[in-house]
């Protein structure tokens, strides 16, 4: 091996990091085995760097989505006669908005569009494969922290991320949960169509065809997103509401087991009083 001055500083470093991490003398030489290890790893690292300006970019155009506005449409004023007044009545109304603004993470991750990227995957493609809170809500069982956005972090972080609040994130996703657990679609955006079906196809994967295919049953979007809510997003005051209608439901049942239990008692002994009114008249 040449000397270390030979070398380019990233290259240095990285020899002396070795160096230090094998606990080698400074007369030492590093093993073949590791010297290969390490030049890969500086490979993909310089690698890295080349692309890392490329990333910016990219992170610039997938968040370029315009934030919903409303539109005031006027049609002009109109004569109102109330009483023995006239006066000029205005008529216009605002618009609804084009989209949720969470719906940037509904339909896909940006950090999971980015390592399709890195892997070699046009924008748009990326764009079409990288999954999102949709995707997520179809399997709760593959929620772990390996999943981008599966775990409270890791969803303020693509929060962050796509500069969205997380405040905005638990009105939507409530606001989509009130549509889902009524068993109606919900409209995401007025002008584009955007909506969410409140149930999908369960798809299991056909070994011999090679594809998925239905098996018939129906996955609810509306509990796999409360659970979303309670244990990703972590929504205190929608965890407390549950809890309150949980703890009430549970209530009106035992008054109504004990109403039940006294109308029960009631024909009981007014069907005995009868019976010993009639033995005693005969």
């Amino acid at each position: 091996m040449a000397s270390l001055t030979e070398y380019s500083h990233k290259k240095q470093m990285k020899i002396v990091f070795t160096t230090q991490s094998l606990a080698l003398k400074g007369w030492e030489m590093i093993p073949p085995p590791f010297l290969k290890a390490m030049m890969n790893a500086l490979n993909c690292e310089m690698e890295t760097a080349k692309n890392m300006s490329k990333l910016g970019q990219i992170k610039q155009k997938v968040l370029e989505q315009k934030k919903a506005r409303t539109h005031k449409i006027s049609f002009g004023c109109v004569k109102e006669h109330s009483k023995n007044k006239i006066q000029e009545k205005k008529i216009s109304f605002e618009t609804k908005p084009k989209e949720m603004i969470t719906c940037i993470l509904v339909d896909h991750f940006p950090s999971a569009i980015n390592d399709l990227i890195v892997k070699g995957f046009p924008l748009a493609a990326a764009k079409k494969e990288a999954y999102g809170i949709a995707n997520l809500l179809l399997d709760p069982k593959t929620w772990s922290p390996a999943i981008i956005g599966s775990t409270h972090e890791s969803l303020v972080q693509e929060a962050e991320f796509a500069d969205i609040s997380m405040e905005t994130i638990k009105t939507d996703l409530k606001k989509i949960y009130s549509y889902l657990r009524k068993e109606t679609v919900a409209i995401l955006g007025y002008k584009s169509s955007y909506k969410m079906q409140y149930k999908q196809k369960k798809m299991v994967y056909n070994p011999y065809k090679r594809c998925w295919e239905w098996n018939g049953n129906w996955i609810l979007m509306a509990p796999n997103l409360r659970l979303y809510i309670i244990k990703v997003v972590k929504d205190e005051d929608f965890c407390a509401t549950l809890i309150q209608t949980a703890w009430r439901q549970r209530r009106d049942k035992k008054i109504l087991k004990l109403l039940k239990g006294f109308r029960s008692l009631t024909n009981f002994l007014s069907g005995k009083g009868e019976l010993i009114s009639f033995i005693t008249n005969n």
